[in-house]
Formats: C-alpha cells, sequence, structure tokens
C-alpha cells in the first residue's frame, strides 16, 4: 500500500450514503410542500409563482412516489422494520396531498398566465357564467371556492391561447425594438456623387429574418388581436427591402 500502511475500507461510508438518499429526498420534497402550499392557495393571486408549483407537481409525486416505495420495504423488514411505519405514514400523506394539488395546477397555472388581458377574462366568463375580473378574488383558494374548478378545460383552454398570443406580441415587440436602434451607415460611391449602404450586409441579414419570422406571424391561427399590427408590419419590412434593393 502506498506510505506502507493499510489501505482505509470506506465503502461503509458509500452504503451510508446510499441509505441516506431516500431520507434527504423525503425530507426535502416535505420541507418544500409545507413551506410553499400554504402560499400557492393564500398569497394575493397577482403574486404566486405557478411556475414553480407546475415543476413541483411534475417532479415531486415521482420523488415521494419513490419514498413510500423505499420505506414500505424497509417497514416490512422482520428485524427494526416498526421505526419505519411512522415515517410511512409522513411520507404517504405528503404524497397524497402533493397528487390532490397536481389536479389543480392546471387551473391555477391558467388563471396565472402572464397573457391574460381582459379579452380572454371576458372569454371565460362568456363561456362560464363566472364573472373573472382582474384582481377581483384575492388568491387561488377563493378561485377553487368559486368554482373555477369545474371549469378548468375552459380556463386551460384560454390560458394557453392567451400564452400563444403573448409569444407573437412579444416576437413584434422585439423586432420592432431592434429596427429602432438600426442604423443605415451611408458612404460615398466612388466619384458619382450618390451614397450606398456600407453595412448592407447586416441589414440585409436582419431584414430577410424578421421578413421570415412575420410570415410565420401571419399565419400564425393565434395572431387575431395582432392581424392588423403583423400586415402593416409586414409592409414597412416589405418598402424596407425595396429600398435597398434599388
Amino acid at each position: 500500500a502506498l506510505m506502507q500502511r493499510e489501505i482505509t475500507d470506506y465503502s461503509a461510508v458509500t452504503q451510508m450514503s446510499r441509505s441516506f438518499q431516500v431520507y434527504h429526498s423525503l425530507w426535502k420534497n416535505v420541507n418544500y410542500w409545507m413551506d410553499n402550499r400554504v402560499k400557492w392557495f393564500s398569497e394575493t393571486f397577482e403574486k404566486v409563482d405557478a411556475n414553480a408549483a407546475d415543476r413541483f407537481t411534475e417532479e415531486g409525486p415521482k420523488a415521494l412516489a419513490a419514498c413510500v416505495r423505499a420505506f414500505r420495504e424497509k417497514a416490512k423488514e422482520t428485524e427494526g422494520g416498526e421505526k419505519f411505519k411512522d415515517v410511512l405514514v409522513i411520507a404517504e400523506k405528503i404524497k397524497k396531498e402533493v397528487e390532490e394539488f397536481k389536479v389543480q395546477v392546471p387551473l391555477l397555472v391558467a388563471l396565472r398566465q402572464e397573457g391574460l388581458r381582459d379579452r380572454h377574462r371576458q372569454e371565460i366568463t362568456r363561456k362560464t357564467g363566472l364573472k373573472l375580473a382582474e384582481a377581483e378574488l384575492p388568491n387561488f383558494q377563493a378561485y377553487l371556492d368559486n368554482g373555477f374548478q369545474s371549469h378548468m378545460s375552459v380556463c386551460v383552454e384560454v390560458g394557453e391561447k392567451a400564452g400563444r398570443e403573448l409569444a407573437i406580441e412579444k416576437s413584434l415587440g422585439e423586432m420592432e425594438n431592434i429596427w429602432a436602434r438600426v442604423d443605415f451607415e451611408m458612404k460615398k460611391h466612388k466619384e458619382t456623387g450618390t451614397f450606398v449602404i456600407s453595412n448592407f450586409e447586416a441589414v440585409e441579414t436582419v431584414l430577410d429574418q424578421h421578413l421570415s419570422d412575420t410570415q410565420n406571424l401571419m399565419v400564425n391561427p393565434f395572431k387575431g388581436p395582432f392581424g392588423e399590427r403583423i400586415d402593416k408590419w409586414n409592409e414597412s419590412l416589405i418598402g424596407v427591402s425595396n429600398l435597398i434593393e434599388e
């Protein structure tokens, strides 16, 4: 052995680490759930992080199910198995609570959709008969108490549409902001007394990309509220294209 000493056997440490993993997973998920469930249900609705709830309910139940299986096996052991039963009860309880919440999360995500505008709230009201005005209900529990869970499919459909429309709105805004910063650098063209665009290739690259992006927006099924704006933007880009090609 190196340094003329016996090699220390650390295999027990590895085994301890593996044994501890299930405890770590359980308490990590239990702690996260206990810290956040009150916020998700009772916090001022505009402050609720619906995406965090969505991420947790995707991964949390899987991790908790693995913990339940592990502690169930340990509880079956003939020697010392009894001591795992209390932990198993906790794991099963939290797993059940999280799974029940997971069913409600699509509604939470839909109603907290960043792109939700008055037109979407009015559509939900029209289709469900439930009044939905911005900041009318204080928290998610209030939405559940007022029957929105029964109309989750409508809320999710409208919420998804709001998200798609927001993506279009942002795409238009980004293109407009880019062109607001575009400078046409001019230089004399030989001795002709005329000028040419010296950064033509850079401008053309942006123009070609935005013409393609705008064409995609024009055939997007969710363009509705922005149809006229998209058409005008396309006309502007075509005008720039015709100008620099002359």
